[in-house]
């Protein structure tokens, strides 16, 4: 393959997870062989993104007219054929879920990010699935569904592949209905302990707003709260690779094993270090709530993601009562007044329950 050449039908399966194994090699090399192709990957990236009825008000005759898809060649003659090309793709016939067309995807030649843009746009826009010398047929749009696990609770299920997935009170996660042929994609915010099912043709991917974490069979759990400063991947079986979601050529990804943790920073750098205690990270799968040597803002959102009450901390001369740090461990079967008590012992604090409001507390100092 020429690495300036690449069919953009490729790119948009690359970015959407739905390459053969062979096809994804191929896209990589094609973004390792130049800086420009990883921007490309960006781009794609963040237009996959954009809610569709942003799309809809997209010049695309305009970005498409302006791109120069032959080089060398004289300008009104690439319009003539261009426009050709426009007419061709907003003859694609929508139905329902399915997409057809008799048209077939032309292969471009991609020479800087600019480019890029106005070709993805009329992709989405008129999206035509296909590879060159192959016809088009119908094709299924995935359906997607999202599953909830609300504060106060924790939600077990088992998805399409066979793999199991414990999702943490206050997380939420999008998987399809039906994984396709060659990847398995979910998306998280929050929390969730995965046992993949092993399927060494279909990697598995958790995509959170920062990281993307790919394994082929193993157990681990992916913490991504919004509020959290960074991204911590515990693998309790197996091995994992962790990368910043804009890492697209994954140059900066660390491997992660058993009884190990990735961190993620904000600056999209991956730590490993060792676990001692695997409860810490996973005893809340089986109800428990492990905290060594923890920061008290950490318990404290802990403590509200899991009882589903709110929790403040007073300051006092300046003294960041949050930072104290915190050593213990309950069960879901102890009275939440037990366990504010057990830590505003610990902490040498005082709690008080606020009549203003509903399943509130505040901690302040002695």
């Amino acid at each position: 393959m020429n690495e300036e050449d690449i069919s953009w039908i490729k790119i948009l399966r690359y970015v959407q997870g739905e390459s053969s194994p062979e096809e994804h090699a191929e896209v990589q090399k094609w973004i390792d062989s130049d800086p420009d192709h990883e921007e490309i990957m960006l781009f794609v990236e963040k237009l996959l993104e954009t809610p569709a009825e942003s799309k809809e008000d997209w010049d695309v005759d305009s970005a498409w007219l302006r791109y120069n898809i032959r080089h060398g060649r004289d300008f009104e003659e690439q319009e003539d054929e261009e426009e050709e090309d426009i007419a061709g793709l907003k003859a694609v016939k929508k139905k329902g879920s399915e997409v057809s067309a008799n048209k077939r995807a032309p292969k471009f030649k991609w020479g800087l990010v600019a480019a890029a843009a106005a070709m993805i746009t009329v992709i989405l826009l008129f999206t035509v699935p296909g590879e060159r010398g192959e016809p088009v047929s119908d094709v299924r749009v995935p359906t997607n569904k999202e599953i909830v696990s609300e504060h106060g609770q924790r939600t077990h299920l088992r998805l399409s592949d066979g793999t199991r997935v414990i999702l943490n009170a206050g997380s939420k996660m999008i998987t399809p209905e039906t994984f396709s042929d060659s990847l398995r994609r979910v998306e998280l915010e929050g929390q969730a302990f995965f046992n993949v099912a092993t399927d060494s043709a279909r990697p598995f991917l958790v995509v959170t707003d920062r990281s993307v974490t790919e394994v082929l069979g193993t157990q681990f759990d992916v913490r991504a709260y919004s509020e959290d400063e960074q991204v911590e991947v515990t693998v309790a079986e197996g091995k994992v690779a962790l990368r910043a979601k804009q890492d697209t050529a994954k140059r900066n990804g660390k491997e992660i094993t058993h009884n190990q943790q990735g961190s993620l920073s904000p600056a999209g750098i991956a730590e490993v270090t060792e676990v001692e205690n695997l409860a810490v990270h996973l005893g809340w799968t089986e109800g428990k709530l492990v905290f060594s040597n923890q920061q008290f803002l950490r318990v404290k959102r802990t403590l509200e993601r899991y009882y589903n009450i709110t929790i403040e901390i007073e300051s006092d001369n300046g003294e960041q009562l949050r930072d104290r740090r915190f050593t213990g461990s309950f069960t879901d079967s102890q009275p939440l007044e037990e366990v504010l008590e057990a830590i505003a012992l610990s902490l040498e604090m005082e709690y008080r329950e606020d009549s203003s409001s509903d399943n509130s507390y505040t901690f302040f100092k002695k």
